[in-house]
């Protein structure tokens, strides 16, 4: 604990006669900012009472002024502030102790989990949403995948509903579930942006949607999907021969038509696989 010292009355000019409860000779610090903040309270509360009235009453506003003033003085005279010096010790664990600032965490998300400007801009929006995709990007396959879907399918219906990140029904967790799905194949975006609709409508997490639907998976099964193929084929002969005419992108045509036809069941990259070897067969 620090000592104090008495301080020489004869040193400090602002005290004519000493304060109340004390000796001649000398004067205790403590006792004196006691004494000192008195003074400061009773002069604020005066000053701020004076001004609220339309017509302030001057002599009290004077000697409140007053005692501020002498209150401050006597701060002064009896207390030398020593400089304060912050070491590079001292910093470092000040900077240590301080959160991570919103412009440094984009940064190191898109560092870390490959997410773009915008992405980082739009998950730091607020900490907690922040925190919750972190925690949800640590786990998945692909971070990536994670916050396209809190931004495209979660935030947008949270959005529309006019409900908080706090009250939405599906999880970070099941954000994450719904991710590895789609990364790994078993679930097509639309199947996922059904699975999702049903969670909101029946207030469910993901995965408690996903099991009550019996996890429903994307076909795999070639030989549906060719069928599929030649009859989306042979009803547009058209696009068959604007394709075979060296327009390539009507792919994407017959994809969407089989992925239609399927009612999204089908796996979008073995649907593709299949009409190229047959539209360049």
């Amino acid at each position: 604990m620090l000592a104090v010292s008495p301080i020489p009355v004869s040193e400090s000019p602002l005290f004519p006669t000493p304060l109340p409860n004390t000796t001649p000779a000398t004067i205790n610090p403590i006792a004196a900012v006691t004494k000192i903040l008195t003074p400061i309270k009773t002069g604020v509360r005066f000053v701020i009472a004076a001004l609220a009235k339309k017509q302030p009453p001057m002599i009290k506003m004077i000697t409140a002024i007053q005692r501020l003033l002498i209150s401050y003085l006597l701060m002064k005279s009896y207390f030398s502030l020593l400089p304060l010096v912050v070491d590079e010790k001292w910093q470092a664990a000040i900077r240590a102790g301080l959160p991570e600032l919103p412009e440094a965490r984009r940064q190191r998300m898109m560092k870390e989990y490959g997410i773009t400007a915008g992405d980082a801009h739009t998950l730091t929006l607020t900490r907690a949403l922040a925190d919750q995709f972190e925690s949800a990007a640590r786990t998945a396959k692909n971070p990536k995948r994670v916050a396209n879907l809190v931004q495209s399918e979660l935030l947008g219906r949270l959005k529309a509903r006019g409900l908080e990140l706090e009250q939405s029904p599906i999880s970070m967790a099941g954000v994450t579930a719904s991710a590895d799905l789609v990364e790994s194949g078993a679930i097509s975006g639309k199947m996922l942006k059904d699975l999702y609709d049903l969670s909101f409508e029946r207030n469910q997490d993901f995965p408690a949607v996903y099991e009550a639907q019996g996890r429903p998976e994307q076909s795999r099964d070639s030989s549906a999907l060719e069928e599929l193929a030649d009859e989306i084929i042979a009803a547009n002969p058209k696009q068959v021969a604007q394709y075979r005419a060296g327009k390539k992108t009507m792919i994407g045509f017959f994809v969407g038509q089989v992925m239609k036809a399927s009612k999204g069941q089908a796996n979008p990259q073995l649907v593709n696989e299949v009409l190229t070897k047959k539209l360049d067969g």
